[in-house]
């Protein structure tokens, strides 16, 4: 009785895990982020137009300081799409819509790769989910290596 448990619980699993190397061919990516001023940090950067800077936080033990990537909206060459969708959209991208714990199995390097080498990224922020319509906003990445002097 017990084996036929253990399938039945492992099977879901390994059905409905993601595929990273799916999720590093398609060209567009999808987060979900939601706010818990930890790990997950939503700041208003900008009062005239309500924009947010999204930051994800590696807290890494041992190393200062800690490694983020910050996802912004950037309305500096044109205002950034957003699209209204059902909720049946995330049933049916659930395979290329990934969250914070998929970035912290992947580690820091990796997933900041993955985002560079996106054409699109889209942020499905928790804050914007109501009944049935969910608000996608697309944002950018900001490269941290910018603040760093080459010496």
């Amino acid at each position: 009785m017990k084996p036929y448990l253990y399938i039945l619980l492992i099977i879901p699993c390994l059905l409905f895990s993601q595929d990273i190397e799916k999720i590093k061919v398609t060209d567009t990516l999808y987060i979900y982020f939601k706010n818990d001023n930890v790990n997950q940090i939503k700041n208003l950067a900008n009062s005239k137009h309500p924009s947010f800077n999204y930051i994800f936080v590696y807290d890494l033990k041992g190393i200062k300081p800690r490694q983020s990537f910050n996802l912004f909206e950037d309305y500096r060459t044109e205002i950034p799409e957003t699209k209204l969708v059902r909720k049946s959209f995330l049933k049916k991208n659930k395979n290329i819509i990934v969250n914070y714990d998929f970035f912290s199995k992947i580690g820091f390097r990796e997933a900041e790769q993955l985002l560079f080498n996106k054409k699109r990224i889209y942020l499905i922020d928790n804050d914007n989910i109501h009944c049935s319509k969910i608000k996608i906003l697309e944002v950018k990445i900001f490269d941290n290596k910018l603040l760093v002097p080459d010496e």
